[in-house]
C-alpha cells in the first residue's frame, strides 16, 4: 500500500517535471497581458514573501506548542482510562492540527 501511494504521488510529480515547458518569446509577446503583472512584480513582492515566511513560522509555533502545552500541563487520560502521554498521540495531534490550519488558511485566502 505504501509503495502504491508513493508511486502514485511521485508519478504525477515526475510527469509534470518531465513535460513542463517554458513559453517561447514569440508566444509571450503575442499575449503580453498574461505576463505583465509578473514582469512588473505586482503579484509577488519581496515584502509579501517575508510576510508569508513570518506567517508560516507563527502558524508552525502555534500548531506545535498548543498541543505540547496541553500534553505537558493537561490531564493525559483518555475516556477509556488509558494513558495517552505518548509520542504517537502527540504527533497525531500536531499532524491533524497542521492539516486543519493549512486547509483553513487556503480556504480563507481563496477569492
Amino acid at each position: 500500500m505504501v509503495a502504491f501511494c508513493r508511486a502514485d504521488t511521485d508519478g504525477y510529480t515526475s510527469h509534470f517535471l518531465a513535460f513542463d515547458q517554458d513559453i517561447n518569446a514569440k508566444a509571450a509577446l503575442a499575449f503580453p497581458q498574461l505576463y505583465i503583472r509578473g514582469i512588473r512584480g505586482l503579484e509577488y513582492t519581496r515584502a509579501k514573501f517575508w510576510m508569508y515566511m513570518a506567517d508560516g513560522l507563527y502558524q508552525s509555533l502555534v500548531v506545535f506548542f498548543i498541543p505540547y502545552v496541553a500534553l505537558i500541563y493537561g490531564f493525559p487520560i483518555s475516556w477509556t482510562g488509558r494513558d495517552v502521554n505518548s509520542l504517537a498521540d502527540f504527533g497525531t495531534t500536531v499532524a491533524v492540527a497542521a492539516i486543519a490550519a493549512a486547509n483553513t488558511y487556503v480556504g480563507l485566502n481563496t477569492n
